[in-house]
């Protein structure tokens, strides 16, 4: 009598880890958005040259949000590991915002891939 055991993936701590990374990845680049336009914005009103602060919002401010905002949903997910497109997607936009960081949580995302549900 032979009985067949389903072998489970092992849990590793690569998922975490990426997850983590994409996080920081993500809030270095909502602090940093923020602390430009905090700058910029005092500049305005000191009579500075950010007089153009609309155009700089959506040229510049609004990709980098989004950039830091999927960053940090894909992180989320790949710390709880679920979604793995979204965890995938994270740590690219971490490649994005930061080479060394993102190099790292694309690896480990993609090494992981069995260990995520859904």
């Amino acid at each position: 009598m032979s009985a067949q055991v389903d072998k489970l993936p092992q849990k590793t701590a690569r998922p975490v880890i990426a997850g983590v990374l994409s996080i920081i990845a993500g809030a270095m680049c909502l602090v940093a958005v923020l602390v430009f336009f905090v700058i910029a914005g005092i500049s305005t009103v000191l009579g500075g040259p950010f007089v153009l602060m609309p155009v700089l919002f959506v040229l510049i401010g609004l990709p980098a949000v989004a950039l830091g905002v999927i960053s940090i949903i894909g992180g989320v997910y790949a710390t709880q590991r679920k979604r793995w497109g979204w965890a995938l997607a994270g740590s690219i936009t971490a490649l994005v915002i930061s080479t060394v960081l993102g190099i790292v949580a694309v690896i480990l995302v993609a090494i992981a891939r069995e260990e995520f549900a859904g």
